[in-house]
């Protein structure tokens, strides 16, 4: 019983990690060949998946979660817009050096922010997920409004949108969205994430 138990687990596991793999593979391809075939691109996406299987692999086998590969894991989606985000700003502004500057400059601020201000930190979780200013009220209605036909309505920007509003202002509003979606996530990830750091312990005994 004790080894049929075992062996449900790995194949468990297994299905677990096949799945994660097709998901993996569909942004592995749009990061490398939207908006056109890049081969540091390809090694980016490497770099990414090989962090995903680290941080999900020990979990789809019943491994004890921790703290780090949490964070390993929240991680792995952002990384991938925080990428998209720079393939689009790439693609009308050719300087790698102050794109790279440009995006992960504000998203290690966004990690960091729990610690360097924690009341900035709530405030922006607080307005991101259930907002008390006009603004935030209004953001979050018309994000839930578009939020059933965000998938199609990528689908039809990716397309048609390059046609309609040329490739300069279409990569710049899908760099913009693509950064915002991994800079503000992983603002509201990093404040949920930071009372469990290993160190609060030590800091609070």
């Amino acid at each position: 019983m004790a080894r049929d138990g075992s062996t449900r687990r790995k194949l468990t596991g297994w299905r677990l990690i096949g799945l994660w793999l097709m998901l993996l593979a569909i942004f592995d391809l749009l990061l490398i060949f939207v908006p056109h075939y890049s081969p540091l691109a390809t090694i980016l996406a490497a770099l990414i998946t090989a962090l995903a299987l680290i941080a999900i692999v020990p979990l789809a086998f019943g491994m004890e979660k921790t703290w780090w590969r949490d964070l390993m894991a929240s991680n792995v989606f952002l990384l991938y817009f925080l990428s998209f985000a720079g393939r689009f700003f790439l693609a009308i502004w050719p300087n790698p050096v102050a794109v790279s500057l440009l995006l992960i400059v504000p998203y290690t601020l966004s990690w960091l922010l729990p610690g360097l201000a924690p009341r900035l930190s709530a405030f922006l979780f607080r307005e991101q997920l259930a907002p008390d200013t006009r603004f935030g009220q209004g953001c979050l209605s018309v994000s839930l409004a578009i939020l059933p036909a965000a998938g199609v309505m990528g689908a039809y920007i990716q397309m048609y949108g390059p046609r309609y509003f040329g490739d300069d202002l279409f990569y710049s509003l899908a760099g913009l969205l693509s950064a915002l979606v991994s800079i503000g996530w992983a603002q509201t990830t990093a404040y949920q994430l930071w009372p469990q750091r290993p160190w609060a312990r030590k800091e609070n005994p």
